[in-house]
C-alpha cells in the first residue's frame, strides 16, 4: 500500500495519534512532550528496522 501523504503530514498523524492515546488515559503533554515522544517512537522504529536488515 503506498502513503502519498508527505513527511510533515505523516509527523503531524504521529504526534495527533499520540496526544489522543495519553489524553484518553488522563495525561496531559505539551506539544514539546509531543514531539520528543513521536521522535523516540521513530528511533525506536529505526532500530527494528536496523536490526532485521
Amino acid at each position: 500500500m503506498e502513503d502519498n501523504r508527505s513527511l510533515d503530514e505523516i509527523d503531524e498523524a504521529i504526534c495527533t495519534r499520540i496526544l489522543e492515546r495519553y489524553t484518553e488515559q488522563g495525561v496531559d503533554l505539551s506539544d514539546d512532550e509531543v514531539k520528543e515522544a513521536a521522535d523516540n517512537l521513530l528511533r525506536y522504529r529505526s532500530k527494528i528496522v536496523d536490526t532485521q536488515l
